[in-house]
Protein backbone atom coordinates (compact mmCIF):
# COMPACT_ATOMS: atom_id res chain seq x y z
CA UNK A 1 0.00 0.00 0.00
CA UNK A 2 2.79 2.44 0.91
CA UNK A 3 4.24 2.00 -2.59
CA UNK A 4 0.94 3.15 -4.14
CA UNK A 5 0.87 6.27 -1.95
CA UNK A 6 4.48 7.09 -2.85
CA UNK A 7 3.54 7.07 -6.52
CA UNK A 8 0.96 9.80 -5.83
CA UNK A 9 3.61 12.12 -4.41
CA UNK A 10 6.58 12.61 -6.72
CA UNK A 11 9.69 14.39 -5.49
CA UNK A 12 10.21 17.86 -6.92
CA UNK A 13 13.89 18.75 -6.35
CA UNK A 14 13.35 22.48 -6.99
CA UNK A 15 10.75 22.74 -4.22
CA UNK A 16 13.10 20.91 -1.85
CA UNK A 17 15.74 23.60 -2.36
CA UNK A 18 13.50 26.68 -2.16
CA UNK A 19 12.03 28.19 1.00
CA UNK A 20 8.65 26.76 1.90
CA UNK A 21 5.79 29.18 1.70
CA UNK A 22 3.02 26.60 1.42
CA UNK A 23 2.18 23.62 3.58
CA UNK A 24 -0.03 20.74 2.46
CA UNK A 25 -1.70 18.33 4.86
CA UNK A 26 -3.55 15.11 4.05
CA UNK A 27 -5.72 13.25 6.55
CA UNK A 28 -6.78 9.73 5.60
CA UNK A 29 -9.76 8.96 7.82
CA UNK A 30 -12.15 6.05 7.89
CA UNK A 31 -15.03 7.99 6.35
CA UNK A 32 -13.27 10.70 4.33
CA UNK A 33 -9.97 12.02 3.06
CA UNK A 34 -9.24 15.67 3.80
CA UNK A 35 -6.69 17.89 2.05
CA UNK A 36 -5.57 21.39 3.09
CA UNK A 37 -3.06 23.84 1.71
CA UNK A 38 -1.81 26.66 3.90
CA UNK A 39 0.15 29.67 2.73
CA UNK A 40 2.56 31.64 4.88
CA UNK A 41 1.85 35.34 5.01
CA UNK A 42 3.47 37.79 7.41
CA UNK A 43 4.50 35.05 9.85
CA UNK A 44 1.05 33.44 9.90
CA UNK A 45 -0.57 30.67 7.90
CA UNK A 46 -3.74 31.25 5.92
CA UNK A 47 -6.00 28.49 4.61
CA UNK A 48 -5.58 28.62 0.86
CA UNK A 49 -7.25 25.42 -0.37
CA UNK A 50 -9.41 22.76 1.27
CA UNK A 51 -11.12 19.62 0.05
CA UNK A 52 -12.95 16.60 1.45
CA UNK A 53 -13.59 13.36 -0.39
CA UNK A 54 -16.08 11.04 1.36
CA UNK A 55 -15.26 7.33 1.30
CA UNK A 56 -17.73 4.48 1.12
CA UNK A 57 -17.94 2.52 4.41
CA UNK A 58 -16.28 -0.57 2.91
CA UNK A 59 -13.09 1.26 1.76
CA UNK A 60 -11.58 1.63 5.25
CA UNK A 61 -12.92 -0.71 7.93
CA UNK A 62 -11.76 -0.55 11.56
CA UNK A 63 -8.80 1.59 10.53
CA UNK A 64 -7.63 -0.90 7.88
CA UNK A 65 -7.53 0.06 4.19
CA UNK A 66 -9.60 -2.58 2.41
CA UNK A 67 -9.50 -1.02 -1.08
CA UNK A 68 -6.17 0.66 -1.70
CA UNK A 69 -7.08 1.62 -5.27
CA UNK A 70 -10.09 3.67 -4.20
CA UNK A 71 -8.05 5.46 -1.53
CA UNK A 72 -5.35 6.38 -4.04
CA UNK A 73 -8.01 7.47 -6.58
CA UNK A 74 -9.71 9.65 -3.96
CA UNK A 75 -6.38 11.31 -3.12
CA UNK A 76 -5.67 12.01 -6.79
CA UNK A 77 -9.18 13.39 -7.28
CA UNK A 78 -8.76 15.69 -4.27
CA UNK A 79 -5.50 17.08 -5.68
CA UNK A 80 -7.17 17.63 -9.07
CA UNK A 81 -10.34 19.21 -7.63
CA UNK A 82 -8.51 21.57 -5.27
CA UNK A 83 -5.72 22.45 -7.68
CA UNK A 84 -3.03 21.68 -5.10
CA UNK A 85 0.28 21.40 -6.97
CA UNK A 86 2.69 20.93 -4.07
CA UNK A 87 3.63 17.24 -3.79
CA UNK A 88 5.42 17.59 -0.46
CA UNK A 89 2.69 16.51 1.91
CA UNK A 90 2.38 15.89 5.64
CA UNK A 91 0.16 12.82 6.02
CA UNK A 92 -1.88 11.97 9.09
CA UNK A 93 -2.11 8.26 9.85
CA UNK A 94 -4.13 7.02 12.79
CA UNK A 95 -5.96 4.00 14.05
CA UNK A 96 -5.43 1.06 16.33
CA UNK A 97 -2.73 -0.30 14.01
CA UNK A 98 -0.45 2.71 14.64
CA UNK A 99 1.63 3.02 17.80
CA UNK A 100 3.68 6.08 18.73
CA UNK A 101 6.13 5.94 21.63
CA UNK A 102 8.80 8.25 23.00
CA UNK A 103 11.96 6.40 23.96
CA UNK A 104 15.30 7.50 25.38
CA UNK A 105 18.59 6.14 24.12
CA UNK A 106 22.13 6.97 25.16
CA UNK A 107 24.20 8.96 22.67
CA UNK A 108 24.96 6.67 19.71
CA UNK A 109 26.56 7.06 16.32
CA UNK A 110 23.89 7.58 13.64
CA UNK A 111 24.74 4.25 11.98
CA UNK A 112 23.82 2.38 15.20
CA UNK A 113 20.66 4.35 15.94
CA UNK A 114 18.29 2.51 13.57
CA UNK A 115 19.23 -0.89 15.00
CA UNK A 116 18.72 0.31 18.58
CA UNK A 117 15.34 1.83 17.72
CA UNK A 118 14.29 -1.51 16.19
CA UNK A 119 15.37 -3.35 19.35
CA UNK A 120 13.40 -0.91 21.50
CA UNK A 121 10.33 -1.39 19.28
CA UNK A 122 10.33 -5.15 19.87
CA UNK A 123 9.18 -4.69 23.46
CA UNK A 124 5.96 -2.97 22.32
CA UNK A 125 5.02 -5.19 19.38
CA UNK A 126 3.67 -8.73 19.85
CA UNK A 127 4.34 -9.61 16.18
CA UNK A 128 7.34 -10.47 14.06
CA UNK A 129 9.32 -7.22 13.96
CA UNK A 130 10.08 -7.79 10.25
CA UNK A 131 6.34 -7.50 9.43
CA UNK A 132 6.05 -4.03 10.96
CA UNK A 133 6.82 -0.67 9.36
CA UNK A 134 9.01 1.30 11.77
CA UNK A 135 9.93 4.96 11.49
CA UNK A 136 11.50 7.34 13.99
CA UNK A 137 12.41 10.96 14.48
CA UNK A 138 15.21 12.36 16.62
CA UNK A 139 14.09 15.01 19.13
CA UNK A 140 16.71 17.43 20.38
CA UNK A 141 17.39 16.96 24.09
CA UNK A 142 16.92 19.79 26.58
CA UNK A 143 19.88 21.09 28.56
CA UNK A 144 19.19 18.67 31.43
CA UNK A 145 18.84 15.57 29.24
CA UNK A 146 21.86 13.51 28.24
CA UNK A 147 20.00 10.76 26.35
CA UNK A 148 18.65 11.07 22.82
CA UNK A 149 14.88 11.43 22.76
CA UNK A 150 13.32 9.49 19.91
CA UNK A 151 9.71 9.56 18.72
CA UNK A 152 9.06 6.12 17.35
CA UNK A 153 6.04 5.09 15.31
CA UNK A 154 5.01 1.59 14.33
CA UNK A 155 2.51 0.64 11.68
CA UNK A 156 1.25 -2.89 12.20
CA UNK A 157 0.61 -5.10 9.18
CA UNK A 158 -2.90 -6.08 8.11
CA UNK A 159 -4.39 -8.79 10.32
CA UNK A 160 -4.30 -11.41 7.58
CA UNK A 161 -0.48 -11.16 7.34
CA UNK A 162 0.30 -10.99 11.06
CA UNK A 163 2.04 -13.92 12.65
CA UNK A 164 2.48 -14.16 16.37
CA UNK A 165 6.09 -14.71 17.43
Amino acid sequence: MLHSFKNVFEVDLISLLTPRKQLVGLDIGSSAIKLVQLKESKGRYILQKFGVKPLEPEVIVDGMVMDEGRVVSAIRELFDETGVQNKQVAVSISGHAVIVKKISLPPLPDEELEGQVKLAAEQYIPFDINEVNIDFMYCRPTCQETNRQIWQSFSLPPRKTRSMS
